[in-house]
């Protein structure tokens, strides 16, 4: 088992490194942070001039990359906050269920991740795995 202070340290390089992950390239030249908006706004333009031929799964499944982000920060404010320990794992739990869509978008969008990417899912593991809130609570 991993010592409180220890725990301390790695949740706050987590969060560290997630916010750096945001200004280095996640894929080709696109900072992290282009990467969050656009995976938000970019497939509500496309399915609107889908045609029965094309397929929703791109779009679809860069749209759901782009929820990591709000149950990351949904996860982490029930972590630091008083939410319920069942609730706080369920949004955990989905959280990382959302992270293999950004490698199905990857794939559609024919792209190679970058530094960034990886960073950005380093923080989140640490982030989440390490904040003590989650074993100190009354269950």
């Amino acid at each position: 088992m991993i010592n409180p202070f220890a725990r301390r340290m790695l949740a706050t390089l987590g969060i560290l490194v997630y916010v750096a992950s945001y200004f280095m390239p996640a894929f080709e030249s696109e900072p992290g942070y282009a990467c969050a908006v656009l995976s938000l706004l970019l497939p509500i333009s496309s399915w609107s001039g889908l045609s029965p031929e094309r397929s929703a799964v791109g779009p679809a499944s860069i749209f759901i990359s782009g929820l990591v982000n709000p149950f990351f920060f949904a996860s982490y404010i029930s972590l630091l906050g008083h939410g319920r320990v069942r609730s706080t794992k369920v949004l955990i739990t989905l959280t990382f269920a959302l992270l293999p869509f950004c490698l199905i978008a990857f794939n559609w969008l024919k792209a190679i991740p970058q530094i960034g990417f990886y960073l950005w899912v380093i923080g989140i593991i640490l982030c989440l795995f390490f904040t003590d809130k989650l074993y100190n609570r009354p269950r």
